[in-house]
């Protein structure tokens, strides 16, 4: 452990290097000293790997002298806290503009709560615009807290006007599950009278489809007591009859010594890799700040996983998308009553905000892509993508023709026969019409198989090639016959699968595998209109089997693009043990030795 004069010392060492000034006293502002949004972040990072601790950037903020800086990290360093929380404290300065701002950007923090996925776009902004983060604190998280992506965005609607007086034009930014905490913020905006500017989604997802870490409904006392329960190397923390969950937590928290912290933190990061993108640092923190940045993520997470965008806004909508991602969804677009611009950055989810990316996503921000407009439309069908007609398709077949063999079927007879080979326990690529844009199936890119069997997600999933890897399924029903199969509440239909809804109990020993374990399912519904060669196949398959549903996931394989064209779906089939592929009329099955 430092002394006091060491600590000290740092302190004093990190300032000189980043203010590039060796005469610095105890009592030096760092911002007259010449500081700035920019370094004020350097010096963060800079903190944080000299003392292993996670200071915020608004405990920096605060601590603008050497002198109370040093109090903070000593405080930090022996009793586990910051010497003055700041538990209201939830806008950030990230950067400043250099004059008079056109618009003052708002940058809404991802899952974690935390604001430092935009730490290199504020380097990058630092000059051109006055960027503010929002943040969750994190002392409020000693265990985890119901939330909600409304309530939150109600919260920092009244902390920006607080923040802000009088009129003042905003830009919300909302990277990952900031997005739609920014629409929800965007909506209360313009019911109070303050409409935004813009609303930037980068690489937002419309709803957060991954699996919980801890399989968390609700935090009750029951359900936090099975999951502490699993870390059995925790020893037996001593909680008291009928404990509350704060009560579990604090009693954690005092069996959590850097040993168990360390451990603790590599299996929640393998059992969600998620939390080791948005928390790096997480084994680094102290007792305190662990327990608290942990519960923080689940937290924010599960608010995210029960959220799901309603109404409109008037504000233009801008759609940043990686190029290596999934996350583009066109229900977006029938949000705004505005124009919606749709840029795609090359990258992935992450590297669209790391050091090499962000000068170009910095530049999509400042400066919208007026070339890439799509307006708003009163029905958007997310079949955007290419449609290839039945010479492309034969043309395809015949290079591949050394290993597959095909039939050219009637429409009538191409649904009768899938239809029969269903009855089966087999798996199916479904290859129709034009193309899904998005991260799910809907119809027309997809593998099917029977949900009467009840290991059938493991056969899919061991005939793709991804055992022990999450992936999606839905059973697909018609839109006619949800209501008699789910409990499907106000609505009959649910074109998108991400509504988990109960199966009816007489439905269970029916379609077990497409029933979770809790007796739901996540339902897709479809129509004639939306797919009507599925729907007839829906219903010749309920015919020959009693069974209304057929079970469905995204045609794709780990870490690959759902299928788009021809070429794509013959190469999957290919390298799979998919057991048939139907490419528009044609039913394809493999040469012998070509599985």
């Amino acid at each position: 452990m430092k002394t006091e004069d060491e600590v000290r010392a740092t302190i004093r060492d990190l300032w000189s290097q980043v203010l590039e000034n060796d005469e610095l006293a105890g009592d030096t502002d760092f911002f007259a000293a010449g500081g700035s949004s920019l370094k004020s972040l350097i010096l963060l990072t800079e903190l944080n790997e000299a003392f292993e601790t996670e200071f915020e950037i608004a405990e920096l903020v605060d601590c603008r002298t050497i002198d109370r800086q040093f109090v903070a990290v000593w405080n930090r360093l022996h009793r586990g806290e910051s010497a003055a929380p700041h538990q209201q404290t939830v806008i950030v300065p990230l950067a400043r503009a250099k004059g008079e701002p056109d618009a003052t950007i708002i940058a809404i923090h991802d899952v974690s709560g935390d604001v430092y996925g935009y730490t290199s776009l504020a380097r990058e902004l630092s000059g051109q615009a006055d960027l503010h983060g929002i943040k969750l604190a994190h002392e409020r998280f000693e265990a985890p807290r119901a939330l909600s992506i409304a309530g939150l965005a109600e919260e920092y609607v009244a902390a920006l006007e607080s923040e802000f007086d009088g009129p003042r034009r905003f830009v919300l930014v909302g990277w990952s599950l900031g997005g739609p905490v920014g629409f929800e913020m965007a909506k209360l905006l313009e019911e109070r009278g303050r409409p935004i500017e813009r609303l930037v989604l980068v690489d937002s997802p419309y709803d957060l489809d991954l699996p919980s870490p801890d399989n968390a409904g609700a935090f009750t006392p029951e359900h936090e007591r099975a999951l502490l329960d699993e870390f059995t190397w925790l020893g037996d923390p001593p909680y008291p009859h009928g404990a509350s969950v704060e009560e579990m937590w604090r009693a954690v928290r005092t069996r959590v010594d850097a040993p168990a912290k360390e451990r603790l933190a590599t299996e929640l990061q393998d059992r969600f890799p998620l939390m080791a993108r948005v928390i790096p640092h997480l084994a680094s923190l102290n007792e305190s700040e662990f327990i608290c940045y942990v519960n923080r993520f689940r937290s924010v997470f599960q608010a995210g996983r029960n959220h799901r965008p309603e109404g409109t806004i008037t504000a233009p909508i801008d759609l940043l998308t990686a190029t290596r991602s999934r996350n583009f969804d066109p229900r977006w677009f029938t949000h705004t009553s505005a124009t919606v611009r749709r840029q795609a950055l090359d990258g992935d989810h992450f590297t669209i905000l790391d050091r090499g990316s962000a000068p170009a996503t910095a530049r999509a921000i400042l400066t919208p892509d007026t070339t890439a407009e799509v307006r708003h439309a009163d029905s958007v069908t997310p079949h955007l993508g290419p449609q290839d007609d039945s010479a492309t398709i034969e043309r395809t077949l015949r290079e591949f023709g050394d290993q597959v063999s095909w039939t050219r079927l009637p429409g009538d007879e191409v649904v009768d026969q899938v239809a029969e080979l269903l009855t089966g326990k087999v798996v199916i690529g479904w290859f129709q019409g034009r193309a899904e844009h998005g991260s799910r199936t809907l119809g027309n890119r997809g593998i099917l198989a029977n949900p009467g069997f009840p290991d059938i997600e493991d056969v899919i999933s061991t005939r793709i090639e991804r055992p022990g890897q999450f992936r999606p399924f839905a059973p697909i029903v018609l839109e006619s016959d949800a209501v008699k199969v789910f409990e499907m509440g106000r609505g009959t239909g649910s074109p998108y699968p991400t509504s988990v809804v109960p199966v009816r109990p007489e439905y269970h020993d029916v379609i077990p595998g497409a029933t979770h374990a809790d007796g739901t399912a996540s339902v897709q519904t479809v129509s004639d209109e939306e797919a009507p060669r599925l729907a007839s196949l829906l219903r010749r398959f309920s015919a020959l089997t009693g069974v209304p549903c057929l079970i469905t996931t995204s045609w794709d394989m780990a870490g690959e693009p759902v299928e788009c064209s021809p070429a794509d779906a013959l190469d999957c089939f290919l390298a799979t043990e998919i057991d048939y592929l139907v490419l528009g009329d044609h039913l394809v099955t493999k040469r012998d030795g070509s599985a």
